[in-house]
C-alpha cells in the first residue's frame, strides 16, 4: 500500500490480532492505522462513526457465526472492502463469501505479511472501482429516470429482437408498464398505428442488418390517444460483423410534430400564395389561372374538393367554372343557387370567410346537391372580390368533419383575393389589348396615311399606307427625318403647326405633299397632339388621304380591283340574282371559304339565322332602289363560328342606269364588339375600385358643401381640398361655359334612390388648361331613408376623350375612302357620282 490506510480488524482472538498488526507493519513501509474490535457489535458500532479503508473480518465471533456475520457488515457498509478471515473452510465457503459481498477470503494459517498487504491493497482498489461504477450506475439511473425520452437496449438472438431494458419514460409515453414490452418486438409493434406499422417493421429489419435507422411514426396509447414518436437506433456488431445488440431512444414528439407541421404548412401556404401571386401577374389564360388556384388549394390543404364559383349576371346562380374532385362533366356546367340557404349564397352576403365543421349540425344554411352528392361533410367558402359585388366564391371541402385552422382560412382568403385582383387585371387588360389591337390593325391596314412625330417634327413611325403614298419602299426612308420635308411648299407647314400646337388638333386641312421623287400630290390632313401628364406635347399624330384627281375610270377600276385583293376588308361582287362572281382574299380569311367554294353560291352561304326576315326585305328594297345598304351583320364562318361584320352593299349601274352588279364590302368587327362588351363589363364591375383610389373623391352634404375632398382634387383642378371645403361653389366656377347648364341641372336633381348618376363635362383648371371630367355620384341615405348627401368620384378623362375623337375621325376617314373607291367604280355608269364624291370630300 502506497499511502497510509485505516484498517478495521474484527477478531475475538487478541493474540491473532496482534499478529496481523505485526505482519502488516513488517510488510509495508507506509504507516497503517490499525483498529481492533473483538465482537461484531463493537465493530458495527465503530463503523457508525468511522470509515476505514478496509475491514478484516473473522467469521466466528462471540456474537455472530459464519457468513451471517459478513451479511450484517455488508448491510451496514457495503461500500467498504471486506476481507474474510477463517480458520476453516473450503472453496465453496470462499466463493459464497465473495458472492455475498466480500472482496477476498483468507485462511488464517496461510496468512503472511506480503499476502495480507497485497490482498488488502487489491481489495481496496477493487472496491474503489466498484464504488465508482455503482455511482455511475446510480447517476445513469437518475438521468434515465429524469429525461422525458425512453431509452432501451436489446440483444439480437437468432435474428430476433430481445429487449433487455426500457427506461421509465416509456410508461409516460405509451401508458403501458415497462414489463409489457419486455416480451418482444410484437408488443411494441402492436401499439404502432396500423398505417405506420409496416414501415416500422421494415426499418427494424434494416437495424438488424446493421444500419443506423431513424424512425418517425404514430402510436396508440393504452388510453386510445394517438401520439407521434421519433426513434433512433445504434447497432453493436459482433466479431463476425453481424449485429448482436441494439441501443435506442424513443421520444414523444407529438407537440413538436404538430407545431412543426403547422409551421411547415404555414410556410408552404405563404410560399404558395407568393408564387401564385407572381404567376397571376404573368398568366394570360384566366381559366388556367383558376385551375391552378384550385389545384394548389387541394395539394396544400390535402383536401378532396376545391371549387371556384362565378356569380352569373342574373345574380341568382353560380357557375362551377373550375374545381378539383367533382364528378365528370360538372366543371364548366354545374350550377349552384346563390340564395342564402346554400353555403356559397350565404358567403356572398358576408365579407368574412364561412367555415363549416360538420354539415350535419350546421344551422345557418344547408348543403346544396353539389356537395351532398359528393358526400361533403365540411368546408370553407370565401368571396372572390369584385368591384361593386363579389365576382364569385372560392371554396374547399372535405368528406370528413374537420376543424379548419386560422392559417388554412387565411390561405384560402389570400388565394381568393389574389384571384380577384388577377381577374380584374385580366378583364381590364383584355379590353385594353382589344383596343390596342384594333388601333394597331387600323394603323397597319387602313388606307389613310398615319405619321407619328416627336414635338420637333422628327418622324417616329409611319404606317404602310403613308409609306406607299409618299413613294417610299419601306419606313426606313422616312423614320428619323423631319415631317417638314413632306410639304411641297415649306411655307404651308408653319401655320398648320402653330394651330396644331395651340389647339391640340387640326381637322381636314388641304395641303400639297411631295413624293420621294418630288412628284406633288394633294392630301387632306388632320392631326392631334398627345400630351404628357404635365400637359407638354409628347407626340404628334397626323392622318392624311390622297385627294389628287383620280385617274381615268379604267385606272380606277384596276386600282379598285387591286385594293380589294390587298384590303383587310371583305369584298363580294354578285350579279343581280345574288350569285357570287368574285370574292377577295380578305373574304377567304374572314369566312374560311375559298374563292372556288364561294363563287357560284349566294351570300346566304354565310347566313347565321340571327337576323329576322324583315332585315333582308329591307336590304333588297334598298339596293334594288339603287341605294347603298349599310348595316351590322351577324354571319357564320365555314367552321360554324359566328362573327360580326359591318357591311356596305352598293349597287353598280351601267350607262343606262340599270343595275348590273352588287358590291359588298365588310369589316370584321367581332373583336371590337367583344372588346366593347368586355370593357363595359369591366368598367361596371371595377368602377368602385378604380374610382376610389387615384381619382378625386368627395363627400358632399345636402346643402352642397364639401364634407371631404381627397388630395387628388389638386392634381386634377389645381385647387387644394381646403379650397373646395371653404367654397362650395368653386367647382361650378371651373366648369366650361358650354357645359355649365347641364352640370347645374345634374346637381339640382332631387335624389330619391341610391342610383349611381354619371355625367361628363369640361373644366378649366387653375393653369387655364381645359380638362374633361367624368363625374359619378351616388346619393347616400340614413337608416330612415334620410338623405345624407352625395358620395362623388371625379376622373380626369381628357386623354380618353382625345383618343375617342381621334378614333371617330379615323373611322370617318376610312368610310369616306372606301366610299370614294366604290364611287370611282360606279362613276363609269352613273354621272351623279361626281356630285356624291364632291359631297364626301366636303365632309372630310
Amino acid at each position: 500500500m502506497d499511502t497510509e490506510k485505516s484498517i478495521l480488524l474484527i477478531e475475538d482472538d487478541h493474540e491473532q490480532a496482534l499478529l496481523f498488526k505485526e505482519l502488516l507493519s513488517l510488510s509495508t513501509e507506509e504507516q497503517c492505522q490499525f483498529v481492533h474490535q473483538d465482537t461484531l457489535s463493537r465493530g458495527l458500532a465503530h463503523l457508525k462513526t468511522n470509515t476505514p479503508d478496509a475491514i478484516l473480518l473473522d467469521l466466528h465471533l462471540p456474537d455472530s457465526q459464519g457468513l451471517e456475520t459478513l451479511d450484517k457488515v455488508c448491510a451496514q457498509v457495503s461500500y467498504i472492502p471486506i476481507v474474510v478471515l477463517s480458520s476453516t473452510g473450503g472453496k465453496e465457503i470462499a466463493l459464497d463469501a465473495v458472492k455475498r459481498g466480500a472482496q477476498d477470503y483468507l485462511l488464517k494459517e496461510t496468512i503472511s505479511g506480503p499476502i495480507l498487504s497485497r490482498v488488502l491493497c487489491y481489495a481496496i482498489e477493487r472496491q474503489q472501482l466498484n464504488n465508482a461504477l455503482l455511482g455511475q450506475k446510480e447517476d445513469l439511473s437518475r438521468v434515465l429516470s429524469s429525461i422525458t425520452d425512453s431509452v432501451w437496449s436489446a440483444d439480437i438472438i437468432e435474428g430476433k429482437v430481445v429487449y433487455r431494458y426500457y427506461s421509465p419514460a416509456v410508461e409516460r409515453i405509451t401508458g403501458y408498464p415497462r414489463e409489457y414490452f419486455m416480451s418482444g418486438l410484437e408488443a411494441w409493434s402492436e401499439i404502432i398505428h396500423p398505417e405506420d406499422r409496416e414501415q416500422f417493421l421494415n426499418k427494424v429489419k434494416q437495424e438488424i442488418l446493421g444500419e443506423a435507422v431513424k424512425h418517425k411514426y404514430r402510436i396508440v396509447r393504452a388510453d386510445g390517444e394517438e401520439r407521434w414518436v421519433a426513434g433512433t437506433t445504434s447497432p453493436t456488431l459482433g466479431t463476425d460483423g453481424t449485429v448482436i445488440h441494439l441501443d435506442g431512444i424513443v421520444s414523444d414528439m407529438t407537440e413538436r410534430h404538430f407545431v412543426t407541421e403547422a409551421l411547415r404548412q404555414q410556410s408552404l401556404q405563404q410560399a404558395a400564395v407568393a408564387d401564385f401571386g407572381q404567376r397571376a401577374l404573368i398568366e394570360n389564360d384566366l381559366q388556367a389561372l383558376m385551375d391552378e388556384a384550385t389545384s394548389l388549394a387541394a395539394n396544400i390543404l390535402n383536401i378532396e374538393y376545391t371549387k371556384i364559383l362565378k356569380l352569373l349576371s342574373d345574380n341568382t346562380r353560380l357557375l362551377l367554372c373550375s374545381g378539383i374532385g367533382w364528378k365528370s362533366g360538372l366543371v364548366g356546367y354545374g350550377i349552384v343557387d346563390a340564395e342564402k340557404k346554400s353555403q356559397a349564397g350565404y358567403t356572398l352576403l358576408t365579407d368574412e370567410p364561412v367555415t363549416v365543421t360538420d354539415f350535419q349540425t350546421e344551422k345557418r344554411f344547408s348543403a346544396p346537391s353539389l356537395l351532398t352528392d359528393h358526400g361533403v361533410a365540411s368546408g370553407i367558402s370565401v368571396n372572390i372580390p369584385g368591384s361593386k359585388k363579389p365576382w364569385g366564391v372560392f371554396g374547399v371541402h372535405a368528406s370528413q368533419t374537420r376543424n379548419y385552422t386560422s392559417d388554412e382560412i387565411h390561405f384560402i382568403s389570400a388565394l381568393a383575393n389574389t384571384l380577384g385582383s388577377s381577374i380584374a387585371h385580366h378583364e381590364i387588360m383584355k379590353a385594353l389589348q382589344a383596343s390596342e389591337n384594333q388601333h394597331r390593325t387600323m394603323f397597319e391596314t387602313t388606307k389613310e396615311g398615319i405619321i407619328i412625330t416627336a414635338p420637333d417634327s422628327t418622324i417616329l413611325s409611319v404606317n404602310p399606307a403613308a409609306v406607299a403614298m409618299l413613294g417610299h419602299n419601306d419606313p426606313a426612308g422616312l423614320i428619323g427625318t423631319s415631317s417638314a420635308f413632306l410639304y411641297q411648299n415649306p411655307q404651308d407647314r408653319e401655320p398648320i403647326f402653330k394651330t396644331l400646337i395651340k389647339n391640340g388638333y387640326v381637322n381636314n386641312l388641304e395641303v400639297a405633299f411631295k413624293k420621294a421623287d418630288g412628284t406633288p400630290f394633294y392630301v387632306l390632313i388632320s392631326a392631334v397632339v398627345h400630351k404628357d401628364e404635365k400637359g407638354n406635347p409628347r407626340q404628334l399624330e397626323g392622318f392624311f388621304v390622297d385627294i389628287t384627281k383620280r385617274k381615268e375610270a379604267e385606272e380606277n377600276l384596276e386600282l379598285f380591283a387591286n385594293a380589294t385583293e390587298q384590303t383587310a376588308d371583305s369584298v363580294i361582287i354578285t350579279d343581280t340574282q345574288g350569285i357570287i362572281t368574285y370574292v377577295n382574299r380578305a373574304f377567304e380569311k374572314m369566312t374560311g371559304y375559298s374563292q372556288r367554294e364561294a363563287i357560284g353560291q349566294r351570300p346566304s352561304l354565310l347566313k347565321s339565322d340571327k337576323h329576322k326576315k324583315k332585315f333582308f326585305e329591307t336590304l333588297w328594297d334598298t339596293i334594288l332602289s339603287a341605294k347603298p345598304f349599310r348595316a351590322q351583320f351577324i354571319n357564320r364562318r365555314k367552321n360554324g363560328e359566328l362573327y360580326y361584320e359591318f357591311k356596305t352593299i352598293t349597287p353598280i349601274m351601267d350607262e343606262q342606269g340599270e343595275i348590273t352588279h352588287f358590291v359588298s364590302t365588310g369589316k370584321d368587327i367581332t373583336e371590337s364588339k367583344l372588346a366593347e362588351a368586355a370593357l363595359k363589363e369591366s368598367e361596371e364591375r371595377y368602377r368602385t375600385v378604380a374610382d376610389f383610389t387615384y381619382d378625386w373623391e368627395a363627400w358632399i352634404a345636402p346643402d352642397g358643401s364639401y364634407n371631404y375632398t381627397s388630395p387628388s382634387s389638386e392634381r386634377i383642378t389645381g385647387y387644394k381640398p381646403t379650397e373646395f371645403e371653404k367654397n362650395k361653389s368653386l367647382l361650378l366656377t371651373l366648369i366650361h361655359p358650354e357645359d355649365r347648364e347641364k352640370v347645374e341641372q345634374h346637381f339640382e336633381n332631387h335624389f330619391t334612390d341610391e342610383k349611381v348618376l354619371p355625367i361628363e363635362f369640361r373644366i378649366v383648371n387653375r393653369n387655364g388648361d381645359e380638362r374633361w371630367i367624368e363625374h359619378i355620384c351616388q346619393p347616400v341615405f340614413g337608416s330612415k331613408k334620410t338623405w345624407l348627401g352625395r358620395r362623388a368620384s371625379n376622373r380626369d378623362i381628357t386623354d380618353r376623350k382625345r383618343g375617342e375623337e381621334m378614333l371617330r375621325e379615323l373611322n370617318a376617314i376610312s368610310l369616306v375612302v372606301w366610299q370614294t373607291r366604290i364611287d370611282g367604280y360606279r362613276k363609269i355608269w352613273h354621272p351623279c357620282v361626281k356630285r356624291m364624291c364632291s359631297n364626301a370630300s366636303k365632309k372630310i
